[in-house]
């Protein structure tokens, strides 16, 4: 398994740059918002490209309206999977897709926003790449219907959102443990930070990053890690008002379940 260097730090979460009715706030962040607002805030590990070759950042600039930030995947060569909120703006909008952190390194400029799933539901997006990064390669994934494949599993949250002093200057990963906390709705899980979840979780510019699960690999006996789902939302303040708490009333990172979803997972037109 690939493995990210260590780093300290602290993991907050922030409000997305469109408003979602999903339990709490979105992630996508508003460049220009104060780093003590949002953070992916603690616990984190940093990688590169080259651990993750199925990482995107997208910067979204936005008509009359500052830039924002979200995260994403790849799901193809030329699939990025993001979470629904963060195209909000459609056509009117510009995603530049990274390999990297926002504004770092190769990058293009993605078509064809598509909402897959809206944020009522599980909240999942689809954008088009007019070609394959090099070095980049499509996320392994979980492609079960069953939900206990994505239940009661370890793995790693990923981001490019803020961190407490400013943005991540890396792919920041933070290893969670995921649960079922609404069955009602059977379109998301969530996940929680595996040491003190008071001590991290995702923020400001996580949204749309993947949930990356453990798995044994299919054919070997080899572990993997596996895409089973999205960030979508962190917690509230106990007002209800604020994002990225300092004493939220809760620490959860509302998760997007991307099996049954095949738009997810769809080719670009040749």
């Amino acid at each position: 398994m690939r493995t990210f260097g260590k780093t300290a730090g602290r993991l907050r979460r922030h409000r997305a740059g469109a408003p979602v009715a999903l339990y709490a706030v979105a992630l996508c962040a508003t460049i220009g918002l104060p780093p003590s607002a949002a953070a992916f805030t603690g616990d984190y590990k940093t990688g590169t490209p080259d651990k993750a070759p199925w990482y995107v950042s997208i910067l979204i600039t936005r008509p009359s309206q500052p830039k924002a930030i979200c995260s994403g995947v790849l799901t193809t060569s030329r699939t990025v999977a993001t979470a629904a909120h963060c195209l909000s703006h459609g056509t009117k909008a510009t995603y530049t897709v990274y390999r990297d952190i926002p504004g770092k390194g190769v990058n293009q400029v993605a078509t064809d926003p598509t909402i897959v799933s809206l944020p009522q539901a599980s909240d999942l997006g689809r954008l088009y790449l007019p070609k394959a990064f090099d070095g980049s390669s499509p996320v392994p994934a979980i492609r079960s219907n069953s939900k206990k494949d994505v239940i009661g599993k370890s793995g790693y949250m990923y981001g490019t959102g803020q961190v407490p002093g400013g943005y991540a200057k890396k792919i920041l990963r933070v290893a969670v443990t995921t649960y079922e906390w609404n069955p009602v709705n059977v379109h998301t899980f969530a996940a929680v930070h595996k040491g003190d979840p008071n001590n991290a979780h995702a923020c400001a510019g996580d949204s749309g990053g993947p949930l990356m699960v453990r798995r044994i690999k299919p054919g070997t006996q080899q572990e993997e890690l596996a895409l089973a789902g999205l960030l979508l939302s962190g917690p509230a303040d106990p007002d209800g008002k604020s994002t990225c708490p300092k004493n939220p009333t809760d620490y959860r990172t509302n998760i997007g379940w991307t099996a049954n979803k095949d738009g997810l997972f769809a080719a670009p037109p040749r």
